[in-house]
């Protein structure tokens, strides 16, 4: 006679994650189901500010037949930075610093988070040759015209692994 083995796993919520929610929304997601679990945990997780930022909302929960969908939309409409905010990130403070090449790269598309696909790739390759340091972009120079841009981004990587530092 068989036996049937049911095993579970105790998920506990990531820490609320204002720098990257949809990251957070996708992680809650991909480990709570049915919605009224979801929702549950929503607010047991969600700092006391942001409660009370979409507390509106959550009012109106319980009688929605959305209510997750409804919590996730004001919060991502209310905390995350709007697309004019994060091309002006973009244009003006993303910088390598300490970091890869690569890791810029990254950091720089997820600014744009959905609207990446549609931005235009050649000025999102400039934007990124142009934060390069200069001996990295002297030996780039060639193939930033034939390479795509997370391409740029890995040999750039290489570069700096061997050139020394200006």
């Amino acid at each position: 006679m068989a036996h049937k083995v049911t095993t579970s796993v105790a998920f506990r919520a990531p820490a609320f994650c204002s720098q990257d929610l949809s990251m957070w929304f996708s992680i809650l997601e991909c480990n709570l189901r049915p919605i009224r679990s979801l929702l549950a945990s929503l607010n047991a997780v969600l700092p006391p500010d942001i409660l009370l930022q979409v507390s509106d909302v959550i009012v109106k929960a319980v009688t929605s037949t959305t209510p997750y969908e409804d919590l996730k939309k004001a919060v991502l409409a209310r905390l995350q930075n709007t697309i004019v905010v994060r091309l002006q990130e973009l244009l003006t403070r993303e910088e390598l610093g300490n970091e890869r090449p690569s890791d810029l790269f990254r950091r720089m598309k997820t600014l744009l988070a959905d609207k990446y696909d549609s931005f235009d790739r050649e000025v999102f390759k400039q934007l990124f040759y142009q934060r390069l340091p200069p001996a990295t972009q002297r030996s780039l120079f060639t193939v930033k015209d034939i390479l795509a841009v997370d391409e740029l981004a890995n040999l750039a990587d290489e570069f700096m692994g061997i050139l020394p530092l200006a």
